[in-house]
């Protein structure tokens, strides 16, 4: 897929932003998008996609100017998706800064460490990040341009739990996916559990033989159950059939 890009500004905040494709608009919240081309062309051949260039500051991003950017480029109403760090941020925007009638109509949370992050992550080093990262800790040698040790962690690393961010997950009305990669040791075990307990329309899918970086490794698996879910959201019925996705 070709994307053209563009500076957007709002709220004193200026990021890039990649835009391909037709259809319901789609907002991407990348800050680390190594190895998400693959899944960026399989959204953009559905949807009208925008993604946002967050980079590693992503965790300290504010939510309103988020907000605002999205709007700015996707208008009234969109789908909002984020992986790990911009998993995060995107259920940040939702829940601190809302909006009534709120234009989020889809919200997509791939591999988040926002609830329940693991831990012991603190010293690692570059083959014990391999191994957390990916289901395989040996495919990272055929891996090229993945970042290495310090340069990885900044860019990956959760912040520490944030307790009264978990409260208010209830908060949360619209319709929600969250996806981690089924062998995903990022987080605590009873993450994917967390969130399916307390957002009142969340649905939790496993994504088969992966870890945390789910798109990279299996981008066709993550671009299927995203699909579905945005094009379908209160009739998704994957997670009600079964949640780990294997195709």
């Amino acid at each position: 897929m070709d994307f053209k890009e563009y500076p957007v500004t709002a709220a004193g905040l200026t990021l890039n932003c990649r835009e391909s494709g037709s259809g319901l608009p789609v907002v991407f919240l990348e800050s680390f998008g190594w190895g998400h081309q693959p899944l960026y062309d399989a959204l953009a051949g559905q949807f009208r996609l925008f993604v946002l260039e967050l980079g590693a500051g992503a965790v300290d991003t504010q939510p309103e100017a988020v907000r605002q950017l999205a709007e700015s480029v996707a208008g009234e109403s969109y789908g909002l998706v984020g992986f790990s760090q911009g998993a995060n941020l995107a259920l940040r925007t939702v829940m601190l800064a809302p909006r009534d009638p709120d234009p989020v109509d889809a919200l997509v949370l791939i591999s988040p460490t926002a609830i329940r992050p693991a831990a012991d992550l603190s010293n690692l080093d570059s083959t014990q990040w391999a191994n957390r990262l990916l289901a395989h800790g040996d495919r990272q040698n055929g891996m090229d341009g993945l970042p290495q040790g310090a340069d990885l962690a900044t860019l990956i690393s959760p912040v520490e739990s944030d307790a009264g961010l978990e409260a208010r997950l209830p908060q949360v009305m619209c319709p929600t996916l969250v996806a981690f990669g089924s062998r995903d040791r990022m987080t605590a075990r009873e993450a994917p559990s967390t969130y399916r307990a307390n957002i009142p329309n969340c649905h939790v899918s496993l994504i088969y033989d992966a870890a945390h970086l789910v798109a990279a490794e299996r981008p066709q698996a993550v671009a299927g159950v995203v699909s579905d879910f945005i094009e379908n959201r209160e009739t998704f019925v994957v997670n009600r059939q079964r949640s780990v996705i294997n195709p």
